[in-house]
């Protein structure tokens, strides 16, 4: 918890994005071998905060459209 990482997300035909991001919390889920996760985004540039913005957008932007079909 607390540590600096680089989340690096594909996205379309797009090359990836880095998100630099920083752990919040990490726990065991019960009964499995997987980990639930949360990360705080943590942004440099202003160029690294449309990234974000843009890659959110895009997907809340499919699932719309989805429901439209």
């Amino acid at each position: 918890v607390g540590a600096l990482c680089t989340i690096r997300v594909g996205h379309g035909t797009s090359e990836p994005i880095g998100l630099r991001s920083e752990v919040r919390h990490s726990v065991v889920i019960e009964g499995s071998d997987l980990f639930t996760t949360g990360m705080k985004f943590m942004p440099e540039t202003h160029a690294d905060r449309m990234a974000i913005a843009e890659y959110v957008h895009a997907i809340f932007q499919r699932q719309c459209d989805n429901l439209l079909v």
